[in-house]
């Protein structure tokens, strides 16, 4: 009531001549504020002095009047906190408060409120898992109410959430920045792939694995390019070099289809070609030691080795025209002996037939020979290289027969040459014809071999084929 009659006292010294329900019905911080105005324009000048009355209010007053404004407005701003509260709307609270402390700062309940209500909002953070919002809210919440074990406890708690929560997010930063290392040396791996460039991408492959060793693909990548080289290295010749690099990919990749079907090959393969190898090599040894006796043995002394008359052939004045008693066949085989393989030809051919059709004569096979070639698979023989080389062997097969037969004819005219001229003559043609025809037999001979070869290494290229293992694309990050 003081304070209400100080504040008509001063409207009526200041020349407020209305009604004094109007400054009664004005705010007492706007009514104070226009006071000060007033008296900061030195206003209190035209005041009459000559009645001690009308004295204007001292300075305690107006920050009295002031204080308690204030206190009402905190007031106001509390319960309108208080409603906000009731109604669960802990922001709107929070704001209420934090007004109303501001407006009056010594009030302990307005401070209660304040940080009940921080509190409230630290744990509706909390539960939504924004750490560093409720770290906020409890810390306001201590710094009002620093007594309060339990806001401390909760306090604590957010800032190791929010510790943890700065840790997983720098550690997903360097995660990241590892992934797009390792992924950019990927794509520089799979350039060299691309361009067969099976060492560089190998070496691409495996700096991506151990940029980023999370991704299984990179180190699967690592396994292809070692089992790209492993194949070049079997084209190439070297089944050891390409052993030791499926090896390698079986190693690296224990799961990698290809290097598990090939490595087992491998193994039986190079297993035996060393086999093969000491063999030959006790064989050239025997070989070499056999030619060194005979070089060192004595000349055999009483025997002729010229040709016999090519007049009467080399059975002299009587035909070769021998009548062979038939025998059992033979078994057939790629080993038989020559003995067996002419047994069984006597056998099933009648005396005085050809029999020739029935073993093989200066490396050609004829039908019915007991040297069986292993049948040539349909995909093999399609083969490119099978196909040149069959083409070639068919025209060399060609070749010796048509220089055979001519050779067959010269023969002829020799054992019906009328004098000795004519003889010398066609001797002559039949000395380069049979060297025409030695030299057929060897090219035919040296091309059955190759093709012979040639049809292991396509066999050998089929059963360990090594289709191109394709490589492994990561899982992308967004």
């Amino acid at each position: 009531m003081n304070c209400h009659r100080s504040l008509r006292a001063a409207a009526v010294l200041l020349g407020f001549l209305g009604p004094v329900a109007r400054a009664e019905a004005q705010s007492a911080e706007d009514l104070i504020r226009q006071m000060r105005e007033l008296k900061n324009r030195d206003w209190y000048s035209h005041a009459p002095s000559s009645s001690p009355g009308n004295a204007g209010p001292t300075q305690a007053e107006l920050d009295a009047a002031a204080a308690q404004a204030r206190r009402e407005k905190a007031s106001a701003l509390n319960r309108e906190g208080v409603a906000a509260w009731d109604r669960g709307d802990w922001g709107i609270a929070g704001e209420k408060f934090q007004q109303a402390y501001a407006h009056n700062p010594d009030s302990k309940i307005i401070l209660t409120n304040l940080a009940e209500c921080r509190f409230q909002q630290g744990k509706v953070a909390w539960e939504t898992g924004d750490w560093e919002h409720s770290a906020h809210c409890f810390r306001s919440a201590v710094l009002h109410q620093p007594e309060s074990e339990e806001f401390k406890r909760w306090l604590a708690a957010a800032e190791q959430k929010v510790k943890e929560q700065r840790a997983l997010i720098q550690e997903a930063r360097e995660d990241r920045r590892r992934w797009d290392r390792a992924y950019a040396l990927y794509e520089k791996g799979m350039q060299s792939l691309k361009d067969g460039n099976w060492a560089e991408a190998e070496m691409q492959f495996r700096a991506a694995a151990q940029a980023y060793p999370a991704e299984p693909a990179y180190r699967q990548n690592v396994a292809v390019a070692q089992g790209r080289q492993g194949k070049q290295a079997w084209d190439n010749d070297d089944p050891d070099l390409a052993l030791a690099f499926f090896s390698a990919a079986l190693e690296t990749d224990p799961k990698n289809a290809y290097a598990l079907r090939i490595v087992p090959k491998l193994i039986v393969y190079v297993r035996q070609e060393k086999e093969r190898k000491i063999a030959a090599a006790r064989t050239a040894g025997d070989t070499r030691t056999l030619s060194e006796s005979l070089k060192a043995a004595p000349a055999a002394g009483g025997l002729d080795y010229d040709d016999g008359p090519t007049r009467t052939g080399a059975f002299g004045t009587r035909e070769s025209n021998p009548t062979l008693k038939a025998v059992g066949p033979a078994t057939p085989g790629t080993n038989t002996r020559a003995g067996d393989q002419l047994k069984s030809a006597a056998g099933t051919a009648a005396a005085g037939e050809d029999l020739t059709t029935n073993y093989d004569v200066g490396g050609a096979r004829y039908a019915g020979s007991l040297v069986n070639p292993r049948k040539m698979s349909e995909r093999v023989r399609n083969d490119p290289r099978m196909a040149a080389s069959l083409r070639e062997l068919g025209d060399l097969r060609t070749t010796r027969a048509r220089v055979d037969a001519e050779r067959e004819e010269l023969i002829k005219k020799r054992g019906l040459a009328k004098d000795e001229t004519e003889m010398k003559a066609v001797s002559e043609k039949l000395d380069q014809k049979e060297k025409e025809y030695q030299a057929s037999l060897k090219a035919l001979f040296d091309k059955e071999q190759a093709v012979h070869q040639l049809e292991e290494k396509v066999h050998r290229e089929i059963d360990t084929e090594v289709v191109e293992d394709p490589a492994t694309a990561p899982v992308k990050k967004d």
